[in-house]
């Protein structure tokens, strides 16, 4: 027996270190996992103490009320401890909110407990002691229990896939050495006659157990902790990266105010000069309606050079505009066939019921003129370009590649492509101010961009979807004005 019960000494002494340890953790970085683990150590160690005090009175003369009072402390000791380390799993797994997980589990605790002191009630012996009675086998039961869950878990983490794994292996380890020791090394029969060699074998067996789950806690504190400062790097460089997109398109405003400008100017000699040439045509119904095209073309470039202007001084502007898609669509449909060219097929396919949108021509016009230049330059000769509006119905929110979608109803405006699509490595920077796939061609990066500026601002996103070699689609999601 003094062998078993230095056993229980050392792991006392051992849980107190690694409490220590997981304590001091959990007090200077104070997050949800470092708590849980060192409230099911401080739990466990209980039950290590309950353990300790049967060993040690037991070695003259077991007390009937001592016994049902350990057996009782060991019972809710391991099912306490149990809980606090479902908390660990459900945290690895990314469930935050396990309120409801934990409140059922207590209950069920509970409940088995109720059922294994109640049966020892009612035979009037112990039956839930660890070892002894029908009832010690369940011990192991709730650890084989927590590394099927912890498994299953880590095979659909995305962070902490590996501490799962191991925290899988520390149950497994609780598991074996409650079967181990209770029922192998030393069953309830050999107590009273336990040889030397049997008790080291159950001192040895509780040792290795504790320092190995021990270690394996505190790997996954410090794991956890590096993870959780890499994703806060990661979330401080893409607010960096935020502040330096904002900064180059203030530039971009500074430097459009004074390319509108001049642009203004020149657009203003073009309309005069169209309107002589309108004077000087008699008859000719297509110079006519040519003409007619110029000058809409024309009034378009001093509304966009206006809007280019006034946000270089003021920001966006605060007016709200209404427009309905399917009209614009209707409207813009020459332009399109001229910007798509001749050798391209364009296909105009309004179908949103002319549900109205928060914005105005203007801004419609600059999405659709930049999403099918686009779409022209990556398609080949022959190719098709499509440009279809139609509603959506968001059932949920939804993440897309600026924002996030609220649930309701939406516009959505999709430009499909047939050309050479965007390689998936490159997909995350298309909407980066002044960055171009198109370099050689003279892109200048600023079309995509300034496309999501334009949505953003009306609480929209978009959402790519390309195929390399295939095409690319681009659908612009805007909520419908109700």
């Amino acid at each position: 027996m003094d062998a078993l019960l230095a056993s229980f000494f050392l792991q006392a002494s051992l849980a107190c270190v690694f409490l220590v340890a997981l304590w001091g953790i959990a007090f200077i970085y104070r997050r949800p996992l470092h708590t849980a683990l060192a409230i099911g150590w401080s739990v466990y160690l209980v039950h290590i103490l309950a353990s300790l005090t049967a060993a040690w009175f037991g070695r003259a003369a077991p007390l009937a009320s001592l016994q049902w009072s350990t057996a009782t402390v060991q019972l809710l000791a391991v099912l306490g401890s149990c809980l606090w380390w479902v908390s660990v799993v459900q945290i690895l797994a990314g469930h935050e909110s396990r309120a409801v997980v934990s409140r059922r589990l207590l209950i069920g605790s509970a409940l088995v407990a109720a059922v294994m002191i109640g049966a020892s009630l009612a035979a009037g012996r112990i039956l839930h002691q660890p070892g002894s009675g029908p009832l010690g086998w369940l011990y192991p039961v709730p650890y084989l229990l927590l590394a099927i869950a912890a498994w299953r878990a880590s095979r659909v983490a995305a962070t902490h896939r590996r501490s799962l794994q191991w925290l899988c292996i520390g149950f497994v380890l609780f598991a074996v050495r409650l079967l181990l020791v209770t029922q192998v090394i030393l069953p309830e029969a050999m107590f009273a006659d336990a040889t030397l060699p049997r008790l080291l074998a159950v001192a040895t067996t509780q040792i290795v157990q504790m320092v190995a789950v021990g270690v394996i806690s505190i790997g996954i504190a410090v794991a956890y902790e590096r993870t959780a400062v890499a994703q806060q790097a990661a979330r401080m460089h893409q607010i960096e990266l935020r502040l330096q997109r904002s900064e180059r398109l203030e530039m971009l405003g500074r430097m459009a105010a004074g390319i509108a400008h001049d642009f203004n100017n020149v657009l203003a000699a073009i309309s005069a000069g169209a309107e002589l040439a309108r004077a000087s045509v008699a008859e000719p119904a297509v110079a006519s309606h040519e003409l007619d095209e110029l000058t809409g073309s024309i009034g378009r470039a001093v509304s966009l050079t206006k809007r280019l202007m006034t946000f270089a001084k003021t920001g966006p502007s605060t007016a709200v505009s209404v427009i309905g898609m399917d009209e614009t669509l209707r409207a813009t449909a020459s332009m399109l066939e001229r910007v798509a060219g001749p050798d391209r097929t364009l296909r105009l396919l309004p179908d949103s019921a002319d549900a109205r949108v928060a914005l105005d021509r203007v801004q419609a016009e600059q999405i659709l003129l930049n999403l099918v230049v686009n779409a022209r330059d990556a398609t080949a000769a022959g190719g098709m370009i499509t440009v279809q509006s139609q509603l959506a119905e968001l059932r949920a929110d939804r993440r897309l590649h600026g924002a996030v979608l609220l649930a309701g109803r939406y516009v959505c405006l999709s430009v499909i492509d047939t050309g050479a699509g965007i390689p998936p490595d490159l997909l995350s920077r298309v909407f980066e101010p002044f960055f171009s796939t198109k370099d050689a061609e003279g892109g200048t990066g600023i079309g995509l961009a300034t496309v999501q500026q334009i949505v953003l601002s009306a609480h929209g996103d978009i959402e790519i979807s390309s195929t390399v070699g295939v095409g690319s689609r681009f659908d612009v999601y805007l909520p419908v004005c109700q």
